[in-house]
């Protein structure tokens, strides 16, 4: 699947919520032995917000926390036009409109 979206534009920027840090490894490990994408999962963890716009407005695949994207959202770190896929892990377990991925998802 990662593969297909990164393939849909040369420049895309792919968004993963919910991903823990310990299956962004087992995902790169994927995508390298099957040569889908040109692109490896880079987990976005205590980054600035100044660097994170840099990092979103370059594109890739990016595994974020639902605490930073709400963050980036909020204060403009990132747009939503920019977001080409936004992947949420687990999306069965969001129960509540409250919830952050539902948020992001509205948002986005």
């Amino acid at each position: 699947m990662i593969g297909k979206l990164a393939k849909e534009k040369e420049h895309s920027l792919t968004i993963l919520l919910n991903f823990k840090k310990e299956e962004v490894p087992a995902l790169n490990e994927q995508i390298d032995s099957l040569k889908i994408c040109k692109y490896r999962i880079k987990q976005i963890t205590n980054e600035n917000t100044n660097k994170r716009t840099q990092i979103y407005v370059s594109g890739g695949i990016f595994a974020v926390s639902n605490v930073i994207m709400v963050m980036d959202l909020l204060q403009r770190a990132v747009s939503p036009s920019i977001i080409t896929n936004l992947i949420v892990n687990d999306a069965e377990k969001v129960d509540s409109v409250l919830d952050d991925e539902s948020w992001i998802t509205t948002m986005i």
